[in-house]
C-alpha cells in the first residue's frame, strides 16, 4: 500500500477547495494539539468537513498530538470524536516519535476495510522523459 499524504496544517486557505480537496481522498488524518482547546475545535470544524462532503466512503483517524506534556484535552472527547465519525483514535507525539508508526498502520487498516477486496487498483505512471530530438519536415 502506497499512502501519500498532505500536510495542511489546518489552513484557513484549504477550507475554500475542501469539495475537491476531500473528492479523490481515500483518508484523511485530523491532528489537534492535546494542550490546547482551539485546536480541538478546529479538528471538529475538519471532522465535520469531512463528514459533510464525503461520508462513510472515507478513512478518517482522529489524532490527539503533543501527548509528551500534560493534556487539556481528555481523551474521552477525541474518542467521542472519532466515534461520531466511525474513525479511529490514535495518540501522538510528534517531539518524541511516539504513535507514528501506529498511527500509519491504523489508517491503513482503516482504508483495507473500505475498499471491497479485488477493487484496489493501480496506476502505473510512464516517467519517461519524451524524446526531445526535434526533427523538420
Amino acid at each position: 500500500m502506497h499512502l501519500q499524504l498532505w500536510d495542511t496544517a489546518g489552513q484557513e486557505r484549504f477550507h475554500a477547495i475542501t469539495k475537491q480537496y476531500f473528492r479523490n481522498a481515500d483518508g484523511v488524518m485530523i491532528f489537534y494539539d492535546c494542550t490546547d482547546r482551539a485546536s480541538f475545535e478546529e479538528a471538529s470544524r475538519w471532522a465535520d468537513l469531512v463528514s459533510e462532503n464525503r461520508g462513510d466512503s472515507i478513512a478518517v483517524v482522529i489524532v490527539c498530538n503533543k501527548t509528551d506534556i500534560p493534556q487539556v484535552i481528555p481523551d474521552e472527547e477525541g474518542i467521542l470524536l472519532a466515534d461520531r465519525l466511525n474513525a479511529t483514535f490514535s495518540k501522538h507525539s510528534s517531539k518524541l516519535g511516539i504513535g507514528t508508526e501506529g498511527l500509519l498502520k491504523g489508517l491503513a487498516r482503516k482504508l483495507g476495510q473500505l475498499t471491497p477486496k479485488g477493487e484496489m487498483t493501480t496506476i502505473d505512471l510512464d516517467l519517461r522523459e519524451p524524446n526531445k530530438t526535434k526533427r523538420c519536415c
